[in-house]
């Protein structure tokens, strides 16, 4: 069942990206998107777009309930290095729980 919640967890999250995003599992139920050249802005706007179709309809596999989700986004110049967005990204994210969870949090 996890399996089947994850795989569709990311055709949700590929729906919800641009084409220049790069998807990865970073460990059981957590991911990293990478957006270059985007605003962190429209990182936080992307990242919304996730929250909100995750929240929108239960998925196929768990049609009982909905899935939620807490989602920390982080920005770098050109040239930031992953460990440090990374990090960053992991902070906000635990913000995102602290503060109630299913929701957005960014640095």
């Amino acid at each position: 069942m996890g399996d089947k919640v994850i795989c569709e967890m990311v055709e949700c999250i590929q729906r919800n990206t641009p084409a220049i995003a790069s998807i990865g599992r970073i460990g059981g139920e957590e991911f990293t998107i990478m957006l270059p050249d985007t605003y962190l802005a429209d990182a936080v706007i992307v990242a919304g777009a996730i929250l909100a179709s995750l929240n929108a309809a239960p998925l196929a596999a768990l049609p009982e309930r909905l899935v939620t989700a807490s989602l920390g986004v982080s920005w770098g110049a050109t040239g930031s290095g992953f460990e440090t967005l990374y990090n960053n990204a992991d902070a906000a994210l635990y913000d995102a729980k602290k503060h109630g969870r299913n929701r957005v949090f960014f640095r």
